[in-house]
């Protein structure tokens, strides 16, 4: 994987090892993701630009715990959609189709993902988890004393086995084989404490589409160089 070349966003190419990251040697001053300016797409015509800045765990927390609120998981089409489709390809793969720069949005392709819903108003978000269904490009090393290398590999899970021993999984087979099964994990801001565990960093949303979890995750990989690629979301700063 480090050797390949990836697609980026704006049209440039750049290997899995080209792409660096900020670090922190003090997990009590952890690096935070920079506020910043995007376009007002809405209506795919406005070109104004909103402040936004990147979910915290707090953020996560009240979406996941507020009353009304409910969880489901499944595909949302694009607006060109008029049937369910059939094939994985049509089902999984939506993308964005540019045309003269401006996102087009009539695509009747879908997207797996967690749909979070206000059961009184209707207010929802949508979740991606990929077209692969495997949101995470995984740091070098995992998890549980991992000895399989792949930096840059497609991989919801931090490992790549099963687990064997009794003592290690109290739910099985719930979690047996969640190595092979689709999930995403979202980066928050920054990296908090947990007030009832103060040993605990919370630097995730972790998405789990096999067992319908939606909940924050603590301390990320970070045996190899650099650390895993995840999605964000933003949130608007409303004055």
């Amino acid at each position: 994987m480090g050797d390949n070349t990836l697609a980026l966003a704006g049209g440039n190419d750049k290997k899995w090892s080209d792409i660096t990251s900020q670090e922190s040697t003090d997990i009590n001053t952890p690096v935070s993701f920079a506020d910043t300016k995007v376009k007002n797409v809405i209506g795919y015509d406005n070109n104004t630009e909103t402040n936004v800045r990147v979910a915290t765990i707090e953020d996560y927390e009240n979406l996941r715990d507020a009353t009304n609120r409910e969880f489901a998981y499944g595909v949302l089409y694009g607006d060109g959609a008029t049937e369910t489709m059939e094939s994985i390809e049509d089902v999984y793969e939506y993308y964005r189709i540019e045309n003269g720069g401006r996102g087009y949005p009539e695509s009747n392709r879908g997207m797996r993902g967690c749909f979070v819903f206000n059961t009184e108003n209707g207010n929802n978000l949508f979740f991606p988890i990929g077209a692969t269904g495997y949101g995470q490009r995984r740091t070098e090393h995992a998890w549980y004393g991992e000895t399989q290398l792949g930096a840059g590999r497609l991989q919801y899970a931090w490992r790549n086995e099963e687990y064997k021993k009794k003592d290690e999984l109290g739910y099985r087979p719930l979690f047996l084989d969640v190595y092979r099964r689709p999930g995403a994990i979202y980066w928050v801001r920054t990296i908090p404490t947990n007030p009832t565990n103060k040993n605990k960093k919370y630097c995730f949303l972790d998405i789990n589409y096999f067992t319908f979890d939606f909940s924050p995750g603590e301390t990320e990989p970070t045996l190899g160089t650099g650390t895993s690629a995840c999605f964000i979301r933003c949130v608007e700063e409303i004055p």
